[in-house]
């Protein structure tokens, strides 16, 4: 069984078999949001795509998820300041960091929604986070027959509105947390690979994944996991190496503070 605990003492290194998550929410997080600070840290460019953005909490969303990953991957990497991460993008938008960082086996993801923000880190194991704000007024039988399989589609249709609300919006979070570990972005079709979700509470392992003959994987390589922050639903999705995992959950705005901000 994977551990999932919140972590309230010093920030430990990281290493194969665990998973870091840091969250943090646009209202609470102040000082961040600066200019004086974030022009310090941010690229040109970076600060350039803030500025572009007409939706204000949207910015707010981009802005404080670009401060987390340069902050964070410092508090990691102490040898490189936050304004000196460069960062890269595969052929599908998957982003790496071009540092000896990768060199080191460093994967995360980052997910923004709702006013809040996650950033999962781990080493050597491929990993994918999803946030989505339920308050999106979307037709989820419409999206889901368009991109769901068969036998999700069929879950949705078994369970009452309010439930079936609740179960797209996991199955939407788990698909694209593991999309965005993949790397391959909507290459990897939607409605080929299938979760099941079953009773218990969230640490067990109760997630499973099962794959079209058309998707080469293995089901059994993948753990998953789906949690709530902010009354988001916030899955993760993560590659298995035989090694037991350990999750911890950190408060950006608490276990962290912006340096002359």
């Amino acid at each position: 069984m994977t551990q999932i605990v919140p972590n309230i003492g010093k920030v430990e290194p990281l290493s194969q078999g665990n998973v870091h998550i840091w969250q943090a929410t646009i209202d609470c997080s102040g000082p961040w949001l600066s200019r004086a600070y974030y022009s310090r840290i941010l690229s040109a460019s970076e600060v350039e795509n803030y500025g572009g953005f007409v939706d204000l909490q949207a910015g707010r969303e981009y802005l404080l998820g670009r401060i987390m990953m340069r902050t964070v991957l410092s508090t990691y990497f102490p040898h490189l300041s936050a304004r000196e991460w460069h960062f890269a993008f595969n052929n599908h938008g998957k982003p790496y960091v071009r540092q000896s960082a990768r060199r080191d086996g460093l994967e995360f993801s980052l997910s923004h929604s709702g006013g809040a923000v996650v950033l999962a880190l781990t080493i050597g194991a491929e990993i994918g986070i999803d946030l989505e704000a339920h308050t999106k007024t979307i037709d989820i039988m419409s999206l889901a027959t368009d991109v769901f399989s068969r036998a999700e589609i069929l879950s949705l249709k078994a369970l009452g509105p309010a439930l079936a609300r609740q179960c797209f919006f996991k199955f939407w979070t788990l698909k694209e947390a593991y999309i965005k570990a993949r790397g391959l972005g909507l290459a990897l079709p939607l409605d080929q690979f299938t979760f099941r979700i079953c009773d218990g509470p969230p640490v067990d392992d109760n997630i499973s994944i099962t794959f079209a003959s058309g998707i080469h994987d293995e089901p059994n390589r993948w753990w998953f996991s789906i949690r709530e922050f902010c009354g988001h639903p916030m899955a993760l999705a993560v590659k298995r190496d035989g090694t037991a995992e350990q999750v911890l959950i950190f408060d950006f705005d608490t276990a962290l503070s912006p340096i002359g901000a």
